[in-house]
């Protein structure tokens, strides 16, 4: 959804199912039920810089004999500039931010980003 110019938003929701049965040693049997959303927000500050910033949330419910029946979550928020100002480079910089349950289980981590694309073209990064 565009906003106007310079600010855009997109709505991502996902659902995927998969059913494993495996026939070697051991008979092994997995269903899995991931449900993932993503909201995603790009807003275009100066005319070589852009801001992207974005929430995340996915549930995965498993049915294993081997691993066993685990709930899994994981929420994440991210935040990352680009500048665009030398013609076919991409520098960019972020930061993204994840909870992640297991169960139990449960942790954090924050990751920097940076990183630099060249564009041959317009249809190729």
């Amino acid at each position: 959804m565009k906003f106007s110019n310079k600010i855009s938003a997109e709505f991502k929701p996902s659902f995927y199912f998969t059913n494993f049965d495996g026939k070697g040693i051991e008979i092994t049997s997995s269903e899995v039920i991931l449900s993932r959303n993503e909201l995603l927000m790009d807003l275009s500050l100066l005319k070589y810089i852009k801001l992207i910033t974005g929430a995340e949330f996915s549930y995965a419910k498993i049915n294993s004999n081997i691993f066993s029946n685990p709930d899994f979550y994981t929420t994440s928020g991210y935040f990352q500039a680009e500048y665009r100002g030398i013609s076919k480079l991409i520098a960019s910089a972020g930061l993204r931010y994840d909870f992640i349950k297991l169960d139990n289980i449960s942790g954090n981590a924050l990751t920097p980003k940076l990183g630099l694309s060249y564009k041959p073209s317009k249809k190729l990064i």
